[in-house]
């Protein structure tokens, strides 16, 4: 007798175990979106949403992106050696100075109106950008550092960490032009060097290799002290991971036990794994940590934070309201995998996501109303968990993906998407099945396939290149069960 069923885990979250026999999911380049109606009044309780698509907007800039920053209407970014400026009105940019480069990201912060400057820390050095002239001026103080690598901005001061050590430099109050070699802070319950230095809630985070400490401004000559107790015997590998979204700090994380997790502070303190186990192999595969990029955007009510591997890939991406996991990535035809995605740095300005190439000197506006990167097909994945009844026989009817048809354009007129699957435990799977998800109008098409043959233990894979955003709701089966397993 047949059964028609909801293919048991098909809208769900990227996981593959060490081993694919136990668990093998795939979800990369789409993301999922609990339905926040009445329970009943939706096909579906989750889908997949796709990933924003990308278009050019700035061009030819010096290089890659390195540091993208935005603030009160004004927008900058670090490309190869230059420091630009970029506007909405007429998607213009002006080239605003020379600050080196090396194979290190730059760094960039703002005293706002107190002080109307941007510090630029790139390739080791120090620039103030005058915020009222429009100049950009270097820093010769005697007190800044030797090899300045990251700069922040707190309570009035900008603080720069300096390669190799466990101190950091402060400036004179809002004036980033002036540094007193004696107004240095320097990790006081740790003994290990700095990897980076982040301002949350108005405090600074002294993240060391393997440790981290909290310092907050005080009213006494010292400017800031430790917050007693405020120790966690967490640090990171990854000086460019760590972020701040949620008012929470993020970031990949190591101790003296070991590495490649994903964690996320509470309170004073970081002590929250994020990753899964399945990330965390992820991440323990990962040929250089040190590489990590992290960044965050928020679109559609998601708060994102993402962690990019330019060279080994893949992007990791967690959805904080969601809190799962799926990957963003270029798929690259000739290596038959999924690579780091196209951008790294991200700053919000003039109502527009804007993102730089980490290869090209390009900024990117990113929307939900893309469906391509730049006029490049993005390549969608969803493979999922393994379905078997005590390894009995099962005979595959007919196959429903539930989406979202008539969807075509007139680039793309009959845009479809693709079913495979594995009878082997996710190891090698059939050649692809093309499903038509409707031409422009045909809002009653169905994506279905006939005669899928037996499995004793299977999984489904999906995948697209549409030109279109592809919204996943469902996926059905009809099916029959066998007597036996042999």
């Amino acid at each position: 007798m047949d059964d028609t069923i909801t293919l048991p885990g098909f809208v769900g979250p990227a996981y593959q175990a060490r081993s694919i026999a136990a668990d093998c999911e795939t979800l990369v380049n789409w993301g999922l979106e609990t339905i926040q109606s009445p329970v009943g009044k939706s096909p579906a309780v989750v889908w997949f949403k796709p990933r924003p698509g990308i278009q050019a907007k700035y061009t030819g800039l010096d290089g890659p992106e390195r540091a993208m920053f935005s603030q009160d209407g004004r927008v900058f970014g670090v490309f190869g050696a230059r420091l630009y400026e970029f506007f909405g009105a007429d998607e213009s940019y002006i080239d605003r100075g020379f600050v080196g480069v090396d194979d290190e990201r730059a760094s960039l912060a703002s005293n706002g109106h107190g002080g109307l400057q941007l510090l630029v820390i790139s390739a080791g050095k120090g620039w103030i950008f005058k915020l009222n002239t429009n100049t950009l001026v270097p820093i010769t103080s005697p007190g800044f550092p030797k090899h300045a690598v990251q700069g922040i901005y707190c309570a009035s001061y900008f603080l720069v960490m300096e390669a190799g050590t466990s101190k950091v430099s402060i400036s004179s109050p809002n004036d980033g032009l002036t540094w007193d070699a004696s107004n240095v802070i320097q990790t006081e319950f740790t003994s290990d060097n700095l990897s980076a230095i982040v301002e949350l809630k108005g405090q600074v985070w002294l993240i060391g290799t393997q440790n981290t400490e909290v310092w907050q401004p005080t009213s006494g000559l010292s400017i800031f002290e430790p917050v007693l107790g405020a120790v966690s015997n967490y640090g990171t590998p990854a000086p460019w991971s760590a972020v701040v979204a949620a008012d929470a700090l993020w970031m990949i994380g190591q101790s003296a036990n070991g590495n490649a997790i994903v964690l996320r502070s509470e309170g004073l303190f970081i002590k929250d794994e994020v990753s899964t186990y399945a990330i965390s192999l992820k991440l323990a595969r990962t040929q250089d940590l040190q590489e990590c990029i992290g960044s965050v955007y928020q679109i559609d009510g998601h708060t994102r934070v993402r962690f990019t591997f330019p060279t080994t890939g893949p992007t990791l991406e967690y959805d904080i309201n969601e809190q799962q996991w799926n990957e963003d990535g270029v798929w690259n035809a000739g290596l038959d995998r999924f690579q780091a995605s196209r951008w790294s740095g991200h700053a919000f300005g003039f109502g527009q996501h804007l993102v730089g190439d980490r290869e090209l000197g390009t900024v990117y506006e990113m929307s939900q109303e893309l469906a391509t990167d730049d006029g490049t097909p993005i390549v969608r994945e969803r493979t999922m968990p393994h379905i078997n009844k005590q390894r009995q026989w099962l005979f595959w009817h007919q196959v429903q993906i539930d989406l979202q048809a008539g969807v075509g354009t007139i680039a793309d007129a009959d845009p479809r998407v693709s079913l495979t699957w594995s009878n082997d435990a996710a190891h090698t799977f059939t050649p692809e099945r093309s499903l038509t998800i409707g031409a422009l109008g045909q809002y009653n098409a169905r994506a279905i396939a006939h005669l899928l043959g037996r499995s004793q233990d299977r999984v489904w894979r999906v995948r697209t290149s549409a030109s279109v955003p592809v919204y996943l709701l469902n996926a059905y089966a009809r099916v029959s069960q066998g007597l036996g397993m042999s």
